[in-house]
């Protein structure tokens, strides 16, 4: 009789391993759930950033088109922003000329740009290059 007294509640033992238990799956979840929200934010950030970095290269094609400026500052989706376009090279395309079996020059005009985007807060720089082509009027004229 005295030994089923002594089964009928747990061990002080037990309960210790039971909570450690508790404790341990507790941390990992809170773990588990900090880091979900930290890469939530973290996705949201960098759709930001994407969209910001899509929305200045038109506004980089326009600037190229226009031909105003070679240098601009701003500020987009709360991100400052300083680009800049270097000219690396203005080239004629050749057009060949079946009559005389010459090639001459042609009526497009391609010009390739370096862009160079820097973000000071992210301390991030993006380079890439960029094609504008364009028709001289004046010698296309000439071919007709």
């Amino acid at each position: 009789m005295k030994k089923n007294k002594l089964r009928e509640g747990f061990a002080i033992v037990e309960v210790l391993v039971a909570f450690i238990i508790l404790s341990m799956t507790i941390a990992v979840l809170t773990y588990s759930q900090k880091n979900f929200f930290n890469n939530i934010k973290r996705l949201e950030n960098y759709e930001k950033f994407y969209t910001t970095v899509l929305s200045l290269k038109s506004k980089i094609d326009l600037e190229i088109r226009l031909g105003n400026k070679q240098y601009f500052t701003g500020n987009l989706n709360g991100y400052n922003y300083q680009i800049e376009l270097q000219k690396k090279s203005e080239k004629r395309n050749l057009r060949f000329d079946e009559f005389s079996k010459l090639y001459t020059k042609g009526a497009h005009i391609y010009t390739l740009y370096e862009v160079n985007i820097w973000f000071p807060e992210l301390k991030k720089r993006i380079v890439f290059d960029k094609l504008k082509t364009e028709i001289d009027r004046k010698a296309l004229s000439e071919f007709q």
